[in-house]
């Protein structure tokens, strides 16, 4: 129930400030890119599932599994949104609420985000999921994956836009997605199969709602090449794991 509260929070920080004019036209009200509620209202969804499927221990590593994943991000999204609020303001957006107000909303989300993404590790390792190594040629390729996109996925973001390479820009990219998504991957090699997989997935999910976009406003111009070559690297991680054969007799030496 944390979980599903965290989420909840999440979605009514987005929404207060003027729910009205964000179904009429979001864009112009916030500078939250829509799939930043879908995966809280998801997230609080499948929270809520799972005390009710807590008897069922692949369902509870599921449900785990993927709400750490989307807690992550909105955690990542509500600290850049913290700071973001501001030059947004400058950009001319005529946003909905007072600056102020937007900004502690933003913390809040993080907040939410970051308790929701523990509880998560918590949950799984209750449930014995974690740590669960995988065979060390599985927790190479995940850890590969990892470090290749939490290291290379902002700079390859940033390239699409000429003012995307400075520090602050790098960070901001590397917050919303080479961090939740690279971490979560990694850690995939210390999962259970069940809980793994299910990471992955909404890796892959979450990465290719970032190719759709569109992204936070006037944070960054749609870098479709990156999300994609994101997405495709997180797929074929996911298809690696799948066909895995060595899982279940995982050992590490």
């Amino acid at each position: 129930m944390v979980s599903a509260g965290c989420f909840g929070l999440v979605a009514a920080c987005i929404l207060v400030p003027a729910p009205g004019r964000m179904a009429r036209h979001w864009s112009s009200a916030t500078i939250y890119p829509w799939w930043s509620l879908v995966l809280a209202v998801v997230g609080m969804v499948v929270a809520l599932a799972a005390p009710v499927l807590r008897r069922r221990g692949a369902l509870v590593a599921v449900t785990a599994a993927t709400t750490g994943v989307f807690a992550a991000e909105l955690a990542g999204i509500g600290l850049v949104a913290r700071k973001h609020w501001h030059p947004a303001f400058g950009y001319g957006g005529g946003y909905s609420g007072g600056l102020g107000r937007l900004q502690w909303l933003a913390l809040l989300i993080f907040a939410a985000g970051a308790v929701a993404a523990v509880a998560s590790l918590v949950r799984l390792w209750v449930a014995g999921d974690l740590p669960r190594p995988a065979a060390r040629p599985t927790r190479r390729t995940a850890v590969a994956v990892g470090a290749a996109l939490l290291v290379l996925l902002p700079p390859a973001i940033g390239m699409g836009d000429s003012d995307g390479l400075d520090l602050t820009s790098l960070a901001a990219f590397a917050l919303i997605y080479s961090l939740p998504w690279g971490l979560s991957i990694a850690l995939t090699g210390w999962l259970g199969p069940v809980a793994a997989r299910a990471v992955l997935t909404a890796c892959t999910v979450c990465a290719l709602i970032a190719l759709v976009g569109p992204q936070m406003d006037a944070l960054v111009s749609q870098p479709y090449p990156a999300f994609a070559l994101a997405s495709l690297a997180v797929l074929v991680t996911l298809l690696h794991r799948m066909r895995s054969t060595s899982d279940d007799r995982a050992l590490t030496r």
